[in-house]
């Protein structure tokens, strides 16, 4: 099909700026050209009451979910994924789970921080959000070419597993217990 899928509670003010501005000016563009368009809004607890009372969040297409234990089960059957914030503090983690779930991710470019430097396939960037028409139109309509930019290699995504974070979490501790060298200690002689 052709859903699109934004995850982000509203709690957080930049997942709920961002997606308002993507279908204030985006969305409508691309019920324009799209057949069967759907957005999907995991907005988290309490996300579909704070936008009850605003228009955009009432096009054609448009579901807001509240709080779901099973993200995946969306990321199963949507087609792309966004990702339309900015003045955002740290990594995206639902970046992360989109791509290592096979899924192309619209992001704008803050929203990728910490994942530009993976060069990606399927992590599409843009500088704004009202970027973002142009590289979704391209991958709702050619399904081939999403196809072909979908899947990672394993290996592109290993240092974010939780093993390569377990291991390096054990040399961490390996090196605090064995205590500081006499020479790295402050005042020593």
């Amino acid at each position: 099909g052709n859903a699109l899928l934004f995850t982000g509670p509203f709690r957080y003010t930049p997942n709920l700026r961002g997606i308002e501005l993507f279908l204030e000016r985006i969305y409508p563009r691309l019920l324009e050209k799209v057949a069967d368009l759907e957005l999907w809004i995991l907005a988290g607890r309490g996300g579909a009451e704070i936008v009850a009372d605003r228009s955009c969040f009432r096009q054609p297409g448009v579901t807001v979910f509240d709080y779901t234990e099973h993200p995946g089960r969306y990321l199963e059957r949507c087609a792309v994924t966004l990702n339309p914030v900015w003045g955002i503090r740290g990594s995206s983690l639902k970046l992360l789970e989109s791509v290592a779930a096979g899924r192309v991710c619209v992001s704008t470019i803050e929203g990728a921080r910490g994942f530009l430097e993976e060069h990606w396939s399927s992590l599409v960037t843009v500088e704004r959000v009202e970027d973002m028409a142009g590289p979704l139109e391209h991958l709702l309509l050619d399904t081939a070419y999403r196809h072909s930019i979908e899947r990672l290699p394993e290996v592109a995504l290993e240092a974010y597993t939780w093993q390569h974070s377990g291991k390096l979490l054990g040399m961490l501790y390996e090196q605090l217990m064995q205590g500081p060298r006499p020479s790295e200690i402050v005042g020593a002689s």
